[in-house]
């Protein structure tokens, strides 16, 4: 069984507020993942040292941050830089891979347990979240199987990161800040570059989060233009080292790969269209899948359309 050190940043919140509920879920799903997992787990949140937060038992709390946002551009939140989070990892040796996720992300009973197995055959992963109904946000800590027996629905972006602890040596994340965009597709582009198999993992039931929205106004326009000024220039350094066969849709047909590539705001098209001609002979070869007739095609296409439920 693999050794895990996950990290997360547990922040000060008002008691009954959303991000106090949110926090709350993820904080006990955290708990309860760890008893699961029959290996070691060491659960780090990195915190300001002013910072005064109940946590449970099982995290250990480390107050190492000191930069925040509000040092680099007009503004009042005091965001942490993804590469101080991170660089807690260092004085974790006997852990062989990091796990990050964002505070408002719950991880399911068997998270640690399902990223061992996957472990097997990638080196990084990346979970995207299932999204459930808010309403699911007044749900008893207690009752947090509620949370977990909902189907819920995808969502694009990338919350959750699994990864080797000696890539982080050679990551490139400048002064991007969590909390507003682009930390994540900073963090995804860099397992893009270094690592040697990344798995995309965009539809298991593994990782939750409360609310449907699909986009939500996470900062000013000032601190996201920070935030995207840091991320393309962090992109510009890690450009040699991308490997188009550990982006996502990779395997797919040509037009289908380009039209994800083109419609998902993560990437940058041009880049893409430009790593597609230099490493034409990378790409990933395509999983096998269980292929279904042209009547099981049918009938899957026709309960997608007619849901009695509803």
């Amino acid at each position: 069984m693999r050794t895990f050190l996950h990290i997360v940043n547990p922040y000060p919140c008002k008691e009954n507020s959303s991000a106090y509920k949110e926090q709350s879920h993820t904080l006990h799903a955290l708990s309860v993942a760890k008893k699961n997992y029959q290996g070691e787990v060491i659960q780090c949140g990195v915190t300001f040292p002013e910072e005064i937060i109940s946590i449970p038992n099982s995290l250990i709390i480390q107050p190492v941050l000191h930069s925040s946002l509000a040092q680099f551009c007009n503004s009042e939140k005091k965001l942490p830089l993804l590469n101080e989070i991170l660089g807690i990892a260092k004085t974790y040796e006997k852990c062989e891979y990091v796990i990050y996720s964002n505070m408002d992300i719950i991880p399911s009973p068997s998270f640690y347990s399902y990223i061992n197995h996957q472990l097997q055959e990638h080196d990084a992963l990346v979970i995207n979240r299932r999204r459930i109904d808010r309403s699911f946000l007044d749900t008893k800590i207690e009752n947090q199987y509620l949370i977990f027996s909902e189907a819920g629905k995808e969502h694009p972006g990338f919350d959750c990161f699994v990864f080797k602890r000696g890539l982080i040596d050679q990551f490139e994340l400048g002064r991007v800040c969590i909390g507003i965009p682009h930390a994540e597709n900073t963090l995804l582009h860099n397992l893009i570059a270094f690592s040697k198999s990344l798995q995309v993992i965009s539809n298991a039931h593994i990782t939750f989060h409360i609310g449907m929205e699909l986009h939500k106004q996470w900062g000013t326009k000032t601190e996201e233009r920070f935030n995207l000024a840091e991320y393309k220039a962090q992109l510009k350094k890690l450009k040699p080292h991308l490997r188009i066969s550990n982006f996502p849709g990779s395997s797919d047909g040509f037009c289908k790969r380009h039209f994800r590539w083109l419609m998902h705001p993560s990437f940058s098209f041009p880049l893409m269209l430009s790593l597609e001609l230099k490493q034409k002979r990378n790409k990933r070869e395509k999983p096998q899948k269980e292929k279904l007739n042209f009547k099981n095609k049918y009938l899957e296409w026709l309960f997608k359309k007619v849901k009695i439920d509803e």
